[in-house]
């Protein structure tokens, strides 16, 4: 069995090989776009279950609660204001557990 733990340290270790400091946690920098995919994968993968089928899906045609385009919002977080990705709402049970204490 695979330990999960080892498989991330595998993973971290190849995606900050060679780079500074500074482009790892600076602005712009791996952390800051790694923390928006995350962000972006956890809420589309709400959505899904949300709406009970995936993006593109012939179910959610005319369905009248279907994916109907993507708007960007401003949250605080612990690590200053940000943009949160496109298309998701701030009442997002995802975006309320990450902005609680």
């Amino acid at each position: 069995m695979v330990d999960k733990r080892d498989e991330a340290d595998k993973l971290i270790d190849k995606l900050i090989a060679g780079k500074t400091p500074e482009e790892i946690v600076g602005e712009g920098g791996l952390l800051a776009a790694l923390t928006k995919r995350i962000y972006e994968r956890a809420l589309d993968g709400e959505l899904t279950h949300h709406l009970g089928y995936p993006p593109h899906a012939p179910e959610g045609k005319n369905s009248g609660n279907s994916r109907n385009g993507k708007t960007s919002k401003t949250v605080k977080t612990d690590r200053g204001f940000g943009a949160a990705p496109n298309g998701y709402a701030i009442k997002s049970v995802f975006f309320l557990w990450l902005l609680s204490p």
